[in-house]
């Protein structure tokens, strides 16, 4: 998986790609979080090119979202094709997050 980070004003996005697994998921949480103690408000994590998610990415992705309660910054996933999606509700995650459709949209969110 390749992570790329940019920010949007007090935004930090976390463009993904590839498989979120096993393999890959430990890079993720170490990178928003740093991104949490960087000085943004909220993070973006845009899965509009990850193919395939595993318990090990939802574990990442909760540690995130701890994270970020935590620390009162902002988090939303987007761009989750339906395969992501269908695991999300699959594993009763779909609800714990707050997704959107893109991340236009998911940037009008978190930076109100």
């Amino acid at each position: 998986m390749d992570i790329i980070e940019s920010r949007n004003g007090q935004a930090g996005i976390l463009t993904l790609s590839g498989r979120l697994d096993t393999t890959s998921a430990p890079a993720l949480a170490p990178r928003a979080i740093a991104l949490c103690e960087g000085g943004v408000r909220a993070i973006l994590i845009d899965f509009q090119r990850i193919e395939f998610l595993t318990s090990a990415g939802f574990r990442a992705l909760i540690a995130i979202r701890r994270h970020a309660e935590q620390t009162s910054i902002d988090l939303a996933l987007c761009g989750l094709n339906e395969v992501v999606h269908d695991l999300f509700e699959a594993s009763g995650l779909l609800g714990s997050f707050h997704i959107y459709r893109d991340p236009a949209s998911a940037l009008a969110a978190v930076t109100r």
